[in-house]
């Protein structure tokens, strides 16, 4: 009777291709480390909007202090908004005059819009003030609201000081703000004031979490 012949060849050339693959990725994680970075941002965010976890409320005569000076802003910036419109307005007054064109029309026009940035900036004064007996305007309101709201986030322009690097697989997240570490920790500062704790800065298990799926995620694709 002929003889079977039976043969089984392996290869394992593309087994070995994805385990090198896989080795490469295990050691190029700065893509994966970038997208963590930017998880860690939105997390950070977060902790700022909501003034949280768990952070002291400012005092009131801190509030008052925050209040006062973000309505000053506000006032700083209605009253070179309205310097600016009418530097604007006799420019083009001045470019429409030298054209020869009718400008009264224009002048008149310009002249109302002065008139109501100007009584905008005077509404806010006298409301500061305490002096205004009605409500502020619907124009100005929506502004006075945001500057209210931006007096009573904890720390300040802090959320917007962070920097990150990423080098030899290493992701460092810092703030350029010297003072920062103090607030994150709580201690001790000028005059032997006491700052509490406010942190903004840490890692929990379910950041860790995200992180290994990140990883993982990473290697499977190679393998794919």
């Amino acid at each position: 009777m002929p003889g079977f012949g039976l043969t089984l060849r392996v290869d394992v050339g593309g087994v070995a291709r994805k385990l090198k693959l896989l080795a490469t990725s295990a050691r190029k994680v700065e893509p994966a480390l970038r997208v963590f970075d930017r998880y860690l941002a939105a997390r950070v965010r977060r902790r700022f909007d909501s003034g949280g976890p768990g952070w002291a409320p400012h005092s009131q005569a801190t509030t008052d202090r925050r209040r006062k000076k973000a309505h000053g802003a506000l006032l700083r910036r209605l009253g070179k908004e309205a310097w600016r419109t009418e530097e604007r307005q006799a420019k083009r007054l001045r470019e429409l005059g030298a054209s020869g064109e009718d400008v009264e029309s224009k002048r008149e026009k310009f002249a109302r819009t002065l008139r109501r940035n100007l009584a905008t900036v005077v509404e806010l004064q006298r409301h500061m003030a305490g002096t205004a007996e009605e409500s502020l305007s619907r124009r100005l309101r929506p502004r006075f609201r945001r500057a209210e709201e931006s007096a009573k986030k904890q720390l300040g322009n802090l959320a917007h000081s962070f920097e990150s690097k990423i080098t030899n697989g290493t992701l460092v997240r810092r703030s350029r703000v010297a003072w920062a570490a103090v607030h994150n920790e709580g201690g001790r500062v000028g005059h032997g004031a006491r700052v509490p704790a406010r942190p903004f800065l840490f890692l929990e298990e379910e950041d860790v979490d995200v992180l290994v799926e990140i990883l993982r995620n990473r290697m499977l694709l190679a393998l794919e």
